[in-house]
């Protein structure tokens, strides 16, 4: 690829933000800024990665002993008992738990008196130069503020400049987080939970600058400092602040760092005295730009041009879907993926990646492990942003003693049980909500990802001292856990297919969360084993594999097909499935695993696409933003390039914001995604933003068990367009191009390793297959 040919597209916009989560957003991985765009009162809000409140985790009640009784109830269909009884035996033990929230940071304020009516207004965001560049006129004289967040320096830069002779007034103030357009997701949490408040416990001003030192509990404080740069201010009288006049132009440099006692001190200094601020920009821009160069991606006939935002939204409301609107959102969501999981980040994107105003947040802001955290990442080694993924390992490593305790305390068991969602204070379970409490396939999943980075990197030092040992505890559950059934098949009880509730009336008291045999369950636990025996042959150790690991999938029962000729989503016959629902859980196998595909398994294979027909047809208002993107890859499975497609369209008009950041559901009750939520705005979640990504690589190649496939699920409207340096498992690079819809493709492959590769296009009624032998570090060019 050559990365000079690699150009981003500027998105605009002619309108700034009328809230947070509108507003423009930067970031080097530990600190987002929020970019209003005003002219007469600028607001730009400031988050850190580690900046949360403690929360209240205590030891779980012992409950093993209760086991027996609780898959008894279940195994005589007394669900409605048995969907409660864990929960009563917390609360019987006095046992209560907060969460920890995702707190917001501090505001910097800039306050000017306009004497003109503006014109020419435009706030860009510079997606290849991670930097927000807000520009207006008035009258004569022109007015430009640039706002970036440093990946080299690790701090925020804020940059104004005017031609006008009269130069910048302004009143500058650093503040608490501003809560007028911050909503209360969790009204409850917020009473429970005092320590979420975030409150001013420190405030100095200087002629050089202002500092702010914030709380939001016991374990750490956020500090701000804004240091003058460049210009001259004086100290205001009228407010505590300062005063700018008469200055053609001033730079602020902003620091924001923690002293989190989890996870460290930031080191930031202020940038040595012999860089200029045009050098600090630069070297901020060739940081970001190399990270951007990585990849580069084009649909339509150019998708590198400059990119109204409210006519890009304006089209998707009226059904018109260019191509090339999706190459700015597919350049979007890594632009977002640069900013919040890469650069100087310790910790992955949680639930807003860093970006957040509200407090407490909607769901803590937190990590979900039943889909959410999962979904940020499917995107990251495709995308060549490996290291991103280290972050969610050292996240999910820092507490594998709690992981443990949750085993052991409520099954009885050896190995690792995550909860189903956690902060980084810790990772026990603490929700007495059933659908949290009995799902116990998070470990798997996660261990997927630690395989998934060692397939892609080739790198056997981590698949030996991270991925192995990991992938062992996560067994080490399953090997006591599953128990076996009078047909000789493993049982998975209690079980959860995640938040899911079958159809039935049980015990007469409606329908359970709890239930048995979760066909996730052994989607997860197959996939687990598989990866297990492969990692011993791959390190030359397939003889020290323990023999439970080979026997455990010999054990495991077969899929269910309904009624309907769906796959089913739960094992049991007493449990009809419920297809108004926005979880695809039981069709791991076909999607993020690999089990289910149309040669080795045809049967599963199509009634896993009823299945993810009945969520798009009979489901479709219980749908959400990050289900649909969700969808989208599960169609890119089945070859179906335009139900993908349209998966896409409904995401980008029912759940995509004014800054292109992606919601939960739609706030239009429009009926293609779930209600509001207790009548409140939908709250901003980046997974969808970050699966979208996901969905459209999903749509043009995937590469399996030796065999790679071109253009799997291209849809119609997509006749031209390239996708460069997208990496592949067994080390491989790929770059694309195509024409004709397919007619026409050419490809680059290289490969770490010597290696031999099918290739596959079955596009414009031409199957087409050939045998590529790769040398390594020798790219081959293919022609079809």
């Amino acid at each position: 690829m050559n990365p000079n040919s690699n150009k981003a597209p500027l998105i605009t916009w002619n309108n700034p933000a009328s809230c947070w989560r509108d507003a423009l957003p930067c970031g080097n991985g530990r600190v987002g800024a929020l970019v209003y765009g005003r002219i007469a009162c600028e607001r730009i809000r400031w988050n850190h990665e580690s900046f949360w409140s403690d929360g209240h985790y205590p030891a779980l009640p012992d409950t093993a002993s209760a086991l027996p009784k609780l898959r008894t109830l279940l195994q005589q269909g007394k669900f409605r008992e048995a969907n409660d009884f864990f929960p009563e035996l917390w609360q019987q033990a006095g046992f209560k738990a907060c969460a920890a929230y995702y707190l917001p940071g501090p505001e910097l304020i800039l306050r000017r008196r306009c004497e003109v009516a503006y014109s020419g207004y435009c706030s860009t965001l510079d997606l290849a130069n991670g930097q927000v560049i807000t520009s207006w006129n008035e009258g004569h004289w022109y007015f430009k503020r640039t706002v970036l967040v440093s990946l080299t320096d690790g701090i925020g830069i804020v940059r104004l400049e005017t031609d006008s002779p009269k130069g910048l007034d302004l009143q500058v103030s650093l503040e608490g987080p501003g809560m007028g357009d911050a909503i209360v997701y969790d009204k409850a949490g917020e009473a429970e939970n005092g320590d979420n408040r975030v409150t001013v416990t420190q405030s100095k001003r200087t002629a050089r600058g202002l500092s702010l030192t914030l709380s939001g509990g016991a374990l750490g404080h956020l500090h701000a400092e804004l240091l003058v740069a460049q210009g001259e201010v004086s100290l205001a009288e009228a407010h505590q602040g300062l005063d700018v006049r008469g200055r053609q132009e001033v730079v602020f440099f902003v620091k924001i760092r923690s002293d989190d006692q989890q996870w460290g001190t930031d080191a930031i200094e202020w940038p040595a005295a012999n860089l200029t601020v045009s050098q600090l920009q630069q070297r901020h821009a060739d940081a970001f730009r190399e990270e951007w160069n990585k990849v580069d991606f084009q649909l339509g006939a150019d998708s590198s041009a400059v990119v109204s935002a409210e006519t890009m939204r304006l089209g998707f409301a009226f059904d018109r879907y260019p191509p090339e609107a999706f190459a700015t959102l597919f350049h979007f969501g890594r632009y977002l993926m640069i900013s919040s999981g890469m650069g100087l980040a310790r910790l992955p994107a949680n639930l807003q990646g860093i970006w957040n105003g509200d407090s407490p947040p909607a769901w803590t802001s937190g990590f979900f492990l039943n889909e959410n955290l999962q979904m940020n990442y499917w995107a990251s080694l495709p995308l060549n942003q490996s290291a991103a993924l280290l972050r969610v390992f050292d996240l999910i490593e820092a507490h594998m003693e709690d992981y443990r305790d949750n085993a052991r305390q409520l099954y009885g068991c050896r190995g690792i049980l995550l909860p189903l969602f956690m902060s980084p204070r810790s990772g026990r379970k603490h929700n007495p909500q059933t659908h949290v409490v009995y799902w116990s396939a998070a470990a798997g999943w996660i261990a997927s990802h630690y395989w998934h980075y060692y397939d892609y990197t080739r790198d056997l030092d981590f698949l030996s001292q991270r991925a192995l040992p990991f992938m062992r505890e996560a067994a080490l559950f399953y090997l006591d856990f599953f128990q076996l059934g009078e047909n000789g098949f493993w049982q998975s009880s209690p079980s959860q297919s995640p938040e899911n509730t079958p159809l039935g009336d049980f015990d007469g008291a409606g329908n359970c969360h709890v239930c048995v045999d979760a066909a996730m369950d052994f989607a997860v636990a197959r996939e687990l084993f598989v990866h297990l025996r492969q990692a011993y042959e791959d390190l030359d150790r397939a003889g020290e594999c323990p023999a439970e690991y080979r026997e455990f999938c010999d054990k495991l029962p077969p899929y269910r097909i309904n009624e309907d000729g769906a796959l089913a989503e739960w094992l049991d016959p007493r449990l009809r499935d419920n297809y108004n629902h926005r979880h695809l859980s039981h069709l791991y196998g076909l999607f993020p695993g690999n089990e289910i595909n149309a040669v080795e398994s045809a049967e599963l294979f199509q009634a896993a696409g009823i299945a993810a027909e009945k969520r798009l047809g009979i489901g479709m208002a219980d749908q959400t933003g990050w289900s649909l993107a969700h969808l989208a890859c599960t169609f890119a499975r089945l070859h179906k390039g335009e139900t993908a497609l349209q998966c896409l369209c409904h995401l980008a008009r029912s759940c995509l914001g004014a800054n292109c950041f992606t919601y939960h559901n739609s706030d239009l009750d429009m009926g293609v995604t779930q209600p509001l939520i207790l009548d409140l705005p939908s709250p901003f979640q980046i997974d969808a933003n970050f699966g979208l990504l996901a969905a459209i690589v999903e749509m043009l190649v995937r590469s399996f068990d030796g065999q790679l496939e071109l253009l799997p699920a291209l849809p119609v409207s997509w006749p031209v367009g390239h996708l460069c340096g997208v990496c592949l498992p067994g080390g491989l690079s790929l770059d694309l191009h195509w024409r004709g819809g397919g007619a026409a493709v050419e490809v680059a492959l290289t490969s770490q390793q010597a290696m031999s590769i099918e290739l596959m296009l079955n596009q414009c009624g031409n199957p087409r297959t050939c045998t590529v032998a790769l040398k390594a570090g020798v790219t081959e060019k293919i022609v079809f």
